[in-house]
């Protein structure tokens, strides 16, 4: 049982992700926020900034689910 639970704990890659995921929710709430529609080129750059973090973070899910697997045999994902 406990060697059950030892495999549970968060793996670094979850770890990561959770960081670059909450990379994105604050880039694009200071985007919106502090920059607004008003300066228009870094207002893109921010957008461009968080659609990047938002590209890496559903890689990252993606490649999490993969681990997931192979670890457990779990066909149900």
């Amino acid at each position: 049982m406990m060697e059950r639970i030892a495999e549970a704990w968060p793996r670094p890659r979850g770890r990561i992700t959770g960081v670059v995921y909450l990379l994105y929710i604050l880039t694009a709430a200071f985007g919106e926020a502090f920059v607004g529609r008003g300066r228009l080129v870094v207002y893109d750059a921010f957008n461009l900034i968080a659609h990047a973090f938002y590209i890496a973070v559903t890689l990252l899910f993606y490649y999490m689910k993969d681990e997931y697997l192979e670890t457990t045999g779990d066909p149900r994902l």
